[in-house]
């Protein structure tokens, strides 16, 4: 910060804070979203022995306010995060940043088949909220398929009953992956939020529809094969992949 005279300004009060982008992220809620509440919903920053959201901090003798750090969102999106002068907040600077988990992909780009050994059900989250739904690291991607292409094979075995069953898939991780609220509240407060999982592409939720208890132990010996470990989430069968959950 400099004054008239390009000289650093020192004890200056500069107030820093982050807006979310509605609708970023995978966050589309379809029926009048609310924004993502201001403060540590948002992130917190850290500097000087201080944290916040907003933060504000004293200029130094070389007229700049230091953040020491900011620990992200659990809420993927777009942020825009500005320094505004306290006594003056249209002296200011921004700076964009994105909140994600790199390297997603889609489940339903990953393989194309005319028989396919897997259909997708959109859940209960409805397309007008999370209208993609179905992203996963590559790796998880690859082992989801086959664990269900070897379960759809069985199936159609007499053993498997004589009639292929196509597992039915609905949610995974939203396409920046974070905190998947599945009510479209960003209630990640809670003390028990729901659908707590599926936040870093290492997730999947199957509908057990007409599938057997036999079925599903079928199905939860193939996805054990494949380093998935089946978790107690209801009323799907949820499975989290490579140690995730």
């Amino acid at each position: 910060m400099l004054d008239g005279f390009n000289h650093p300004v020192k004890d200056r009060e500069v107030r820093i804070f982050t807006t979310h982008e509605q609708g970023s992220g995978g966050h589309q809620h379809g029926f009048g979203e609310p924004a993502l509440p201001q403060g540590s919903k948002q992130g917190v920053f850290y500097g000087r022995t201080k944290q916040g959201n907003p933060l504000t901090l004293l200029s130094d003798q070389d007229g700049v306010a230091v953040i020491d750090s900011l620990i992200t969102s659990e809420m993927s999106g777009k942020y825009l995060v500005t320094a505004a002068l306290a006594s003056d907040p249209t002296v200011m600077d921004t700076v964009h940043l994105e909140v994600k988990v790199p390297g997603l992909v889609n489940f339903q780009d990953l393989i194309v088949l005319n028989e396919r050994p897997f259909i997708f059900e959109q859940s209960d989250t409805g397309k007008a909220n999370h209208p993609s739904n179905t992203w996963c690291v590559p790796e998880m991607g690859n082992n989801l398929f086959l664990a269900i292409l070897d379960f759809y094979e069985w199936t159609k075995t007499q053993a498997g009953g004589g009639t292929a069953v196509q597992t039915s898939i609905n949610d995974m991780s939203l396409w920046w992956g974070g905190y998947f609220d599945i009510r479209a509240n960003f209630d990640v407060d809670v003390l028990k939020p729901s659908h707590s999982f599926h936040r870093v592409g290492l997730s999947v939720d199957i509908n057990k529809a007409d599938m057997n208890k036999i079925k599903v132990e079928k199905l939860t010996n193939r996805m054990r094969l494949r380093r998935a470990v089946r978790n107690s989430e209801r009323p799907q069968i949820h499975y989290g992949f490579n140690g995730g959950n």
